[in-house]
């Protein structure tokens, strides 16, 4: 028998799932098995841009202030 309930889990289950699907966007969308260097520094500066790439694009809040925003110049009072 186990001693954590079910719906602890049944949240580990998922988090798990959502790890898998969130490595599996960025091998698929950002890149990340397509650093073909040799040095630390390269890799670390893909890994970084590729990080801040899915992080960017998975902010509705910055996506929505983006679209919405005034253009250079013309800002609202």
């Amino acid at each position: 028998m186990s001693r954590h309930r079910m719906d602890d889990l049944l949240f580990l289950v998922r988090r798990s799932a959502r790890s898998t699907a969130a490595l599996g966007a960025l091998a698929d969308d950002f890149g990340l098995l397509d650093f073909e260097g040799r040095s630390f520094p390269g890799w670390h500066h893909h890994m970084t841009l590729m990080s801040a790439a899915y992080a960017y694009k998975g902010l509705p809040v910055l996506r929505e202030r983006r679209e919405y925003a005034a253009p250079l110049g013309r800002q609202s009072a």
